[in-house]
């Protein structure tokens, strides 16, 4: 076999990930180690191998963990999560998960031992381990707040991946009491109503928890039938016909919610409401600004406070 043979076998058993275990790769055990030698890969613990062409990155990091501790790793915790992209990035250092039972040392991770992990538990994405996503709740509040927990949550009920009662559920069938992640996952659960339903968005969580605390209570998600059809403003004081909306990432998906959000504040202003809009950096950054200018606006269309 030739060196151009190497490199090719190389490329075809590392390509999902940059990663591959020594028994998937067609060398023998001479070339193998002249690949090494010629720097073509890199050997990790337990016959592991990289490809040191392959970019590397939190991704490639995260297959050669889960690689090292085969055949029960999976990714857990952050890492998880971003893989179901519930979170925008990954830790420094692969998060991942064994059963309790198995002692491995995964150079380089955070490793995680789980009394109850099953092969029934585990999914492949992109080429690796990973807990399913229902699952993984019950454990994350171990390296993330309540608030971020229910964040997650909240993305989660958007990708359609499972509602805050299957979390609920699962809790109540599986969980084992008194554990961190447990207790995260119960505030969560608290945390992500607003009134009697779970909130919509991650912005709509934050103004509530934000800016809300310092308002009158308001409805949420209240009806309003106008000229041209119903609405459905995020926050509303009806009595004085003002609603409150706020702008997060997910409502510019696209034309049509673009659109959508349009017309339906220009159908309140024409019925008489008034519809402030805050964004982001508005709500998480300033929350007492917010809230100022809402209690102005409120005072202006002559809303009655200490009723």
């Amino acid at each position: 076999m030739t060196t151009t043979d190497i490199v090719l076998e190389i490329r075809r058993a590392c390509r999902r990930t940059g990663v591959t275990a020594a028994e998937r790769i067609q060398l023998t055990d001479r070339q193998r180690q002249a690949a090494i030698n010629k720097g073509l890969l890199v050997r990790r613990p337990r016959g592991v191998l990289l490809d040191p062409s392959y970019p590397d990155s939190p991704l490639k990091e995260l297959a050669a963990a889960t690689a090292v501790g085969r055949p029960y790793a999976a990714a857990w915790g952050r890492s998880c999560m971003t893989m179901w992209s519930l979170l925008d990035a990954h830790p420094s250092r692969p998060e991942v998960v064994v059963p309790e039972q198995r002692y491995a040392r995964i150079p380089g991770a955070e490793v995680h031992r789980s009394s109850s992990l099953s092969p029934t538990d585990v999914t492949m994405r992109q080429g690796i381990p990973v807990l399913k996503p229902l699952v993984a709740m019950l454990s994350i509040g171990v390296v993330l707040a309540p608030m971020e927990v229910a964040e997650i949550m909240i993305r989660a009920r958007q990708k359609k991946l499972f509602e805050p009662d299957a979390v609920r559920a699962t809790l109540a069938r599986a969980a084992r009491p008194g554990s961190d992640g447990i207790r995260a996952c119960r505030d969560a659960l608290e945390l992500v109503m607003i009134g009697d339903r779970p909130a919509d968005s991650v912005l709509e969580l934050r103004f509530h928890h934000g800016p809300g605390q310092l308002l009158p209570p308001y409805e949420y998600q209240y009806d309003v039938e106008v000229e041209g059809g119903r609405y459905r403003p995020d926050f509303a004081y009806p009595d004085v016909r003002v609603a409150i909306e706020v702008d997060g990432y997910e409502k510019r998906k696209d034309m049509e919610s673009l659109v959508h959000d349009a017309r339906e504040t220009t159908a309140l202003i024409k019925a008489g409401w008034t519809v402030p809009h805050f964004t982001w950096p508005d709500v998480v950054d300033t929350p007492h600004v917010v809230a100022s200018d809402v209690l102005e606006i409120l005072r202006a269309s002559g809303y009655r406070f200490g009723r």
